[in-house]
């Protein structure tokens, strides 16, 4: 794939455990992967360089990764770039506001990269080979907190 056309996704978290092992899956479906382990560096970065996909825990160093969310969805640069929550938390509320701004809600969990994996292939159209997308490759993902 030439580097110009390689799609890229940006992970906010601040488990730098899960963005490590986030990062390797996404390499493997060819997504080039930038990341940040706070709000504030996050929208720095996105903003200097607008990836194809965006990724946001909610409980972020420095900011909600809700509201960074909703404000990257209020900035035309940002707007229609599909975003991904991904949280440990299961409120009304919160599943609401991920409704709200049409993001995709992703609840972490030991097995996360069964709904996270899949839902990346959707995004990319498909064009990857399945055995990238599933949840079968030899190593587990993680999770040190519910944020």
């Amino acid at each position: 794939m030439a580097a110009h056309s390689q799609k890229s996704i940006f992970i906010a978290d601040d488990d730098s455990q899960l963005v490590r092992a986030l990062s390797i899956r996404c390499q493997r479906l060819g997504l080039n992967v930038r990341n940040a382990y706070d709000s504030v560096t996050a929208l720095t970065h996105i903003h200097a360089q607008p990836p194809d996909f965006i990724c946001l825990d909610v409980n972020l160093p420095g900011g909600n990764g809700l509201s960074l969310c909703e404000m990257l969805c209020s900035d035309d640069r940002t707007a229609r770039i599909p975003k991904i929550i991904l949280t440990g938390r299961s409120d009304p509320d919160t599943i609401r506001r991920c409704h709200t701004m049409c993001a995709y809600y992703v609840e972490k969990s030991p097995n996360v990269w069964d709904r996270l994996g899949p839902l990346l292939c959707e995004l990319l159209g498909q064009q990857t080979a399945p055995q990238a997308c599933s949840a079968t490759t030899s190593f587990a993902i993680p999770t040190t907190d519910n944020s």
